[in-house]
């Protein structure tokens, strides 16, 4: 039980402060007597106990804090008696309820083929970032960064399964993401500031459900906004209530992954820091399926042994990673395919925590940890490729665009018939153009019906026009 200092200053506030705090309990003397049990307990040497306010990793103390075990050096500590995690110099504990983690359990690592035939290596890109995550601050502390992962699927390809799964072997029970459908500023920045050395999984609900409209807008994110976070940046900042120009900010701990229906797009510096992985189906054959739902039926307990297991080979673990990533990103860069040097980095980061998996699975060979480098080096082509072109959806408006400017359609003869007549413009400079007039003639040539309140949101960033 946690007490102010407010709440021992007198007869009447201790005892409000224990029948708030505890099942009935009083205090029934007077100020001489508090005086008596106050100086028993504070004038004499304790032992310090923070409190923390996430979970995760705490580099003050250079260790891991949940709620039924710690990991301090390599070894994992029990909870004592009193409630809190013994360390050498301080105890420590977290009071945060609303995140819970199972620790304890035996790490059986025989399952890992039957995740790579599920998910491919799509699915161990996700593995390897969930990896690298758990020791963030460490690469951050010598890299300056660490990525965001864009982890988008086709209906059917495995894609909230995997992230699921993923989060079982961190001891969270079912879970997948945070809905930005239902997300505010200061709900959102409290997500970001609950976890350390952990991901934060942004996840967006169907755009066709029929409250789409509605739910998108209590929040939405500019996830431009989010690239300090690349860095391990502020979350927001807070003004104190002190009458004085106190702020408070609290730094991004942990890692970002962005799971939705629509790629992400922005300015070219937010899309540089993603590394983009869709799920599809073409590894899927007789027995996929049933290999998937056994996974996914797996229990918290049977899979959070990953997580002590890694964290027990911290050091074994960030060795591996230093010395392929240097590797990689030579490897990335030898044929000079590859222009970008952020985005050089930022696969090479993923594809150096796939080398570390075999540590933890001793059944992954090297050949495994080099196919899963060469699936990171096509998609680093890919990403590339989509920061000299237009989103797909905006590429595919204009495609409509041009194409009804240059083809008649039956029913609009009301309309003057000129090379740009969708351009309501006046200046040769601009365009100018109603969506519904857009709406109507995409009827009209039976286009296909495109989202155009996400055209709306992407066509800031067209590079076309």
């Amino acid at each position: 039980m946690e007490f102010d200092g407010s709440n021992l200053e007198s007869p009447s506030s201790f005892n409000k402060a224990l029948l708030n705090n505890t099942h009935g309990g009083t205090f029934d003397g007077n100020a001489r007597q508090l005086k008596n049990l106050r100086d028993g307990w504070l004038n004499r040497k304790i032992k310090r106990v923070s409190s923390l306010p996430f979970i995760g990793f705490d580099k003050e103390v250079n260790a891991w804090i949940f709620q039924d075990h710690a990991f301090h050096g390599g070894q994992r500590i029990d909870l004592n008696k009193q409630g809190y995690f013994d360390l050498p110099k301080n105890g420590i504990k977290t009071s945060l309820k609303s995140i819970r983690i199972h620790t304890g359990g035996e790490h059986k690592p025989d399952w890992i083929m039957d995740y790579l035939t599920a998910f491919h290596w799509q699915g161990m890109s996700l593995l390897a970032f969930f990896l690298g995550t758990l020791f963030v601050q460490q690469i951050r502390k010598q890299q300056k960064s660490w990525p965001f992962l864009e982890f988008t699927g086709e209906p059917g390809a495995g894609k909230s399964t995997a992230l699921e799964f993923c989060w079982a072997l961190l001891g969270r029970e079912d879970y997948e993401g945070f809905d930005l459908n239902d997300a505010t500023p200061a709900g959102l920045r409290r997500t970001f500031n609950s976890v350390s050395n952990m991901p934060v999984v942004l996840i967006e609900s169907d755009r066709n459900a029929p409250d789409y409209k509605d739910t998108a807008k209590k929040g939405g994110v500019n996830f431009d906004q989010l690239k300090k976070l690349y860095n391990g940046r502020g979350t927001g900042t807070l003004g104190v209530a002190r009458r004085n120009n106190e702020v408070e900010e609290h730094l991004f701990q942990g890692s970002l992954i962005i799971s939705q229906n629509a790629q992400v797009d922005g300015s070219e510096a937010l899309l540089q820091r993603i590394v983009h992985c869709h799920a599809d189906k073409k590894h899927h054959g007789k027995g996929t399926k049933e290999v998937a739902e056994r996974l996914a039926a797996m229990d918290v307990k049977e899979l959070s042994g990953f997580l002590d297991d890694a964290l027990k080979n911290e050091n074994k673990i960030l060795d591996v990673y230093f010395k392929k990533f240097a590797e990689c990103r030579q490897r990335f860069t030898d044929n000079g395919s590859l222009k970008v040097e952020r985005v050089v980095k930022c696969y090479a980061q993923i594809a150096a925590a796939g080398y570390a998996l075999p540590v933890l699975f001793p059944s992954l060979t090297e050949q495994h940890s080099e196919m899963l480098e060469a699936y990171l080096f096509q998609r680093a082509h890919v990403r590339e490729e989509r920061l000299a072109d237009d989103h797909p959806l905006v590429q595919a408006f204009w495609d409509q665009y041009d194409y009804m400017n240059e083809v008649p359609a039956p029913g609009i003869a009301e309309f003057e018939i000129r090379s740009d007549f969708m351009n309501h413009s006046k200046s040769d400079h601009e365009i100018a153009i109603s969506f519904e007039h857009f709406k109507k003639l995409s009827e009209l040539h039976r286009q296909d019906r495109l989202d155009l309140q996400a055209v709306k949101k992407l066509i800031e960033n067209s590079a076309r026009y």
